[in-house]
């Protein structure tokens, strides 16, 4: 999607449109890039949005830790606990947490 938003919007540029002419005859006009172009760039910024929202109701520092880690640290609570919460120790290892993958 982002080589697309690139390539669309130097198709819009006249001094690429004169370096490169193919380009813009390939998008189909100056119009059609432009069309292209905001669109790609909407698509672009709903996927943005609605994965981070995603990662907010998720847990957004469970999240980190699992992408900056590549998995996430459990303090071990109880037996009986029932849900899990990371921490931002999960970016040290200590003796009472454990790595899930």
């Amino acid at each position: 999607m982002a080589p697309l938003i690139v390539l669309t919007g130097l198709a819009m540029s006249p001094t690429i449109d004169t370096a490169v002419p193919w380009l813009l005859t390939v998008l189909g006009g100056r119009q059609a890039a432009r069309t292209i172009h905001f669109i790609t760039c909407f698509a672009f910024v709903g996927f943005i949005l609605i994965h981070v929202i995603q990662a907010i109701a998720t847990g957004f520092i469970t999240n980190i830790c699992s992408m900056v880690t590549g998995g996430f640290m459990v303090k071990h609570v109880s037996v009986e606990a029932k849900s899990f919460k990371c921490d931002l120790s999960c970016f040290t290892v200590s003796e009472n947490m454990k790595v899930e993958t």
